[in-house]
């Protein structure tokens, strides 16, 4: 019997570090994000501005090098801008009318910083992250079909909940613009992010 007890008690010791272990320093995560993207478009040769909401979605991965503090990188599909009226202006000076749309989607890396306010750096946190995108813009219009690319920084705030080491809910919200070049008119695009994120810890 004190064989028997002995034995629980050296396994039940030896459990408590790997149930911590995701919540240290070293620890590796996943999390995927699901929301919706304001896209503010500025066709800035046309002389149009306009707006639309779409669903959006990101994957994100990452490394914390202490409960607080970490990377991340990423792929985010912000879907897109969608209009019945868009003009398209040609270099000699034609004009063409007709539906088009806006989509765009990137790739990124960043920082981020997370606060718990619960035990054991668990419950409820507030976080924030930044970084540069690379991202690619199509614009399809009235006899056109192109895409461009571009670099910038990106921007997030976030609140959650952490319910044990490896699992987290939390809600983001992202910006980043960028002024991709269709044709050599410049377009300026704004895409306002807001997303509900879940988090694996491992």
């Amino acid at each position: 019997m004190k064989k028997i007890l002995v034995l629980a008690a050296a396994l039940g010791a030896a459990m408590l570090p790997l149930s911590a272990m995701a919540n240290r320093p070293g620890s590796w995560f996943i999390r995927a994000e699901a929301g919706d993207t304001k896209h503010d478009i500025d066709f800035r040769e046309a002389g149009g501005k306009d707006d639309d909401n779409d669903t959006s979605f990101s994957l994100r991965g990452g490394y914390y090098y202490t409960p607080n503090f970490g990377f991340e990188f990423f792929y985010s599909d912000f879907g897109g801008y969608e209009s019945d009226e868009v003009t398209v202006i040609f270099p000699d000076g034609s004009e063409q009318f007709g539906k088009g749309t806006v989509e765009t989607a990137g790739i990124g890396a960043g920082i981020f910083g997370k606060k718990n306010f619960g035990q054991d750096d668990l419950g409820f946190y507030i976080s924030g992250r930044a970084g540069v995108i690379h991202a690619k813009t199509e614009f399809k219009g009235p006899g056109v079909d192109t895409d461009d690319s571009w670099n910038n920084a990106y921007a997030g705030v976030g609140i959650g909940y952490d319910f044990n080491p490896n699992f987290g809910l939390g809600l983001s919200y992202d910006y980043a613009q960028g002024k991709p070049d269709f044709y050599s008119a410049e377009t300026k695009i704004k895409l306002q992010t807001l997303s509900l994120g879940l988090e694996y810890r491992f």
